[in-house]
């Protein structure tokens, strides 16, 4: 009798054991699994700033610009890393390739053709030939931007523009889309659009009243530009 008593207190013991060691197992697994659900979000926190972050420099360097030649391709942001092609090191990411990053954009993939740019009427870019056709703009590494002294940010941003399809027609241009996207860690990605317009401060427009000037014209006459965000969006 004392021998049973005695293989029955041990099983119980070895299935307390196990029981205990698999809510252990969990614990660990649980705390596990939030700390890397918790670094993930700051990432991805992180990354929508730095996009946003890149999208403010490149608000910054279009408002003395040409508009008609940014859309062009012929001008750029001051902030340019060397030539627009070409593999770039991100922190644990491996590597970013600017002008891929906009054949992306355009088109989904690194190389775009002319009529993957006019007929590609699906996903992102549903309005065919007048989708948005990205031009390279500012391209670097964010601590370019914003890191102090000894401070390293582990992400590389990529800003790009377009004429705005809304105001195709206007000419001088005056109304562009811009599209902001950063590289970090682990693969993380974001993206942010905004469509931005140009107003023009110390003159009169046609809206004023009679005796009212067209913009085009109190541009050339010594007017200070301003660039206004008319809408700002996350790409998810």
């Amino acid at each position: 009798m004392r021998s049973g008593s005695e293989g029955f207190a041990l099983m119980m013991v070895m299935m307390t054991m196990l029981l205990m060691s698999a809510l252990g197992a969990a614990l660990v697994l649980l705390t596990s699994s939030e700390t890397s659900i918790a670094a993930s979000y700051r990432r991805g926190v992180e990354a929508l700033y730095a996009a946003d972050a890149m999208a403010e420099r490149a608000l910054y360097d279009l408002e003395p610009l040409d508009w008609g030649l940014v859309v062009s391709g012929a001008v750029r942001s001051s902030f340019a890393e060397g030539p627009p092609a070409g593999p770039r090191p991100v922190a644990g990411a491996g590597t970013i390739d600017p002008a891929d990053a906009v054949s992306m954009a355009n088109c989904g993939k690194t190389t775009c053709s002319s009529a993957d740019l006019v007929e590609n009427a699906t996903g992102d870019r549903p309005w065919a030939v007048d989708n948005p056709v990205w031009q390279l703009f500012g391209y670097g590494p964010l601590s370019a931007i914003t890191a102090g002294p000894g401070r390293r940010v582990p992400f590389y941003v990529v800003a790009m523009v377009a004429r705005n399809p809304a105001a195709a027609s206007r000419d001088p241009v005056d109304a562009l889309l811009l599209r902001a996207e950063a590289f970090g860690p682990r693969n993380t990605h974001k993206v942010i659009a905004l469509a931005v317009a140009r107003r023009f401060t110390g003159m009169r427009t046609p809206q004023d009243g009679q005796g009212g000037h067209d913009s085009s014209v109190t541009q050339a006459s010594g007017g200070s530009s301003r660039v206004r965000v008319v809408s700002w969006r996350e790409i998810r």
